[in-house]
C-alpha cells in the first residue's frame, strides 16, 4: 500500500468516527476524529497534484466547521443545567432547548392587540402567585394555538411572550420529534417534557404543531400514540404552581386532532397584517433607512400595494434594500433609495397571498369564533 493509500484510507476512517461520534453526542470525540483526518488531508494536499490538492483543502474547511458545531454543541451542554431522562439521553444536548430569554420589546410588536391582552392576563398572573391561589383550580400557566397564513408573526410573538414573562424558551419543530424508528418518537416527547419538568417558567413552542398533533386514526397508530402521549405530559405538567406557556402554531388548524384544540383551549387567529400595521411598520423602516429616500416615495402608496403581504414580506422588503443600500455604498455612491429602487426591492419578495386563500381563512376564522362562542 502506498503513502498516499494509506493516508486516504486514514482520513477516511477519521471522518467515519467523527460522523458517528457526533450522531451519538460525543462532541468533544468527533471534534477530536475531525481534527486528525484535517492532518492527514494536509499531508495528501502537500503531496498530490494541485487539482486533488484544491479538493482536499476545500474538505479541510467543511471539517473545520464541522469541528465548529461540534464544540458549539459541547459548549452548550456545558452551560445548560441538565440531567438524565429515563431513557439515558443527555437532556442538555436535546435540540429544543434555548435556554437564553429572547429579547424582544413592546416596539418589536406591531399590530397583535388582541394577542397582547390576552399575554396581559397571563403576566399578571406570574407576577402575583398570591393572587392565583385565592381562586380554586386556577393555574398560572396558559396554552394557546396561533394559527393563520405563513409569516404572520407567530414565532415572532412566541419569543416575545417568553422575554416578557423572562423565561425559558423552547423551540420545538416537528423533525426534533418524529422519527422513522417505532416508539423513539414517543420516547422523544417524553425527553422533551423532562426537559421541560425542570423549569418553574418557561414558554414552549411548537412550529407547525399539525405534523405532531394531526388528527388521530388519519395517519399511522405510531403519529396517534404520539398524540396520545404529548397530550398525556402536556397534562402531567399543568399544576397551579408552575407558570408554563404551551403555544403552538399552524397555518393548517383543519388538520390539528380535536383533542388537542380542546387541549389547548384558545385557538387564536393571526391574520395578515391590515393597511394601519403596515403603514406604521413601513414608515417606522423608511425612517430608518441610512440614508434616507427620496421624495416621490411614500409610505401610504406603498402600503396599498403590499396588500396580501405578511409581515415576513415587509421583513425580506427591508432586508432587500438594504442590501441595495449597502451595494451603493461600497461603490462610493450616494444611497439615498428612490422609487425605482423600492420596484426593484419589491420585485424579490414573495408573491401576495391570493384572495382564495385569504377568504378561505376568514371563514375558518369565523367558524371558530361561533364555535366557541356557542361552546
Amino acid at each position: 500500500m502506498s503513502e498516499t493509500e494509506r493516508l486516504m484510507r486514514a482520513c477516511e476512517q477519521y471522518v467515519t468516527q467523527a460522523e458517528r461520534a457526533y450522531g451519538d453526542q460525543a462532541w468533544e470525540q468527533a471534534a477530536g476524529y475531525a481534527s486528525l483526518a484535517i492532518e492527514r488531508l494536509h499531508a495528501l494536499a502537500a503531496s498530490g497534484p494541485p487539482a486533488l490538492a484544491d479538493a482536499r483543502l476545500g474538505l479541510v474547511d467543511r471539517l473545520l466547521d464541522f469541528i465548529e458545531q461540534a464544540k458549539s454543541r459541547q459548549a452548550r451542554s456545558v452551560q445548560i443545567e441538565g440531567g438524565v431522562s429515563d431513557n439515558g439521553a443527555s437532556l442538555a444536548d436535546s435540540p429544543w432547548i434555548v435556554r437564553a430569554v429572547p429579547q424582544v420589546s413592546d416596539e418589536d410588536i406591531i399590530g397583535m392587540d388582541s394577542l397582547k391582552a390576552e399575554l396581559q392576563l397571563f403576566v399578571d398572573k406570574i407576577q402575583h402567585p398570591e393572587v392565583v391561589a385565592r381562586w380554586k383550580g386556577a393555574r398560572r400557566g396558559n396554552r394557546m394555538i396561533l394559527w393563520g397564513p405563513p409569516g404572520t408573526g407567530k414565532t415572532f410573538f412566541a419569543r416575545y411572550v417568553a422575554t416578557k414573562i423572562q423565561a425559558a424558551f423552547y423551540q420545538v419543530k416537528a423533525s426534533s420529534l418524529l422519527s422513522k424508528w417505532v416508539g423513539e418518537s414517543q420516547k422523544n416527547v417524553v425527553r422533551l417534557f423532562d426537559s421541560v419538568a425542570q423549569d418553574d417558567r418557561a414558554v414552549i413552542f411548537m412550529d407547525e404543531i399539525d405534523s405532531v398533533l394531526g388528527k388521530r386514526g388519519s395517519s399511522s397508530t405510531v403519529r396517534d400514540g404520539v398524540v396520545t402521549e404529548f397530550l398525556q405530559c402536556m397534562d402531567g405538567l399543568t399544576t397551579s404552581d408552575r407558570a408554563l406557556f404551551f403555544i403552538g402554531a399552524t397555518n393548517r388548524p383543519f388538520d390539528l386532532d380535536e383533542a388537542a384544540i380542546s387541549r389547548f383551549g384558545m385557538m387564536v387567529y393571526v391574520p395578515l397584517p391590515d393597511f394601519d400595521v403596515r403603514l406604521t411598520y413601513l414608515r417606522r423602516l423608511l425612517s430608518e433607512l441610512a440614508d434616507g429616500h427620496s421624495d416621490d416615495v411614500q409610505a401610504e402608496t406603498l402600503a396599498r400595494d403590499l396588500e396580501g403581504h405578511s409581515m415576513r414580506d415587509l421583513l425580506a422588503l427591508k432586508q432587500n434594500l438594504a442590501d441595495i443600500g449597502i451595494r451603493k455604498n461600497v461603490q462610493g455612491r450616494p444611497a439615498k433609495v428612490t422609487a425605482a429602487e423600492i420596484e426593484e426591492a419589491l420585485c424579490k419578495i414573495a408573491p401576495p397571498l391570493s384572495c382564495q386563500d385569504t377568504r378561505r381563512y376568514e371563514d375558518l376564522a369565523r367558524t371558530f369564533s361561533q364555535s366557541t362562542s356557542s361552546s
